[in-house]
């Protein structure tokens, strides 16, 4: 008891460091996502296996604790998905509206940097969609609450002339999880995967 004790201290002891002498960071971020579905829903096997883009936008905040290595937290409200079928077909199409909200461990070189980590998103809307039907209906009780999964990046930093920057960056993410409610279908899979373009600028 006493040795989880000292080791709880210790912690708390390292941390209170780490964060008196980091350097924290705050910016805002546009970002236009090209997501997939791997899996299915109801009857329809291949559900997003054409990309869907859509766009969404969000904050940074950046906890620094050396020159190279940050902690880096992305939050942001952004739609994911994706579509199958034709133009001028019955196409379907999932619509998901998440509070996304990714954390990376940065590792930069001079103005370049990579990132690697991982995600938690909260489900806000989920949409089915029968484009050629016109036919559209929630389907939010079909869908777990949240997604999580990996993420990975790169990015580089362009300095303006005073001490705020902006930021370029590319992310690829898939989820672990599984996105249908079990309690609702408990025989398939449905997960997200996709890329996300981010433009960013640091204050």
């Amino acid at each position: 008891m006493l040795s989880s004790l000292l080791q709880r201290l210790f912690l708390l002891s390292l941390l209170f460091t780490l964060t008196a002498t980091a350097q924290i960071e705050l910016g805002l971020m546009a970002l236009a996502n090209s997501t997939f579905l791997d899996g299915q829903f109801r009857d329809s096997e291949r559900i997003g296996d054409t990309a869907r883009l859509s766009f969404g936008i969000g904050g940074l905040l950046t906890v620094r604790f050396s020159k190279n290595i940050a902690v880096n937290v992305q939050p942001a409200l952004t739609e994911k998905g994706g579509k199958n079928g034709a133009p001028g077909s019955l196409s379907e199409e999932i619509r998901l509206t998440f509070l996304d909200v990714p954390a990376f461990i940065r590792l930069k070189k001079k103005r370049t940097y990579l990132l690697i980590g991982g995600y938690y998103a909260r489900l806000v809307t989920a949409d089915y969609i029968r484009t050629h039907e016109e036919q559209r209906t929630g389907i939010e009780e079909e869908l777990s609450e949240g997604d999580s999964g990996i993420a990975i990046g790169a990015g580089v930093e362009i300095p303006t002339a005073t001490r705020e920057r902006f930021l370029v960056e590319l992310q690829y993410s898939r989820s672990t999880g599984n996105l249908l409610n079990t309690a609702v279908d408990s025989q398939h899979q449905l997960k997200h995967r996709g890329l996300t373009l981010k433009v960013g600028f640091v204050f």
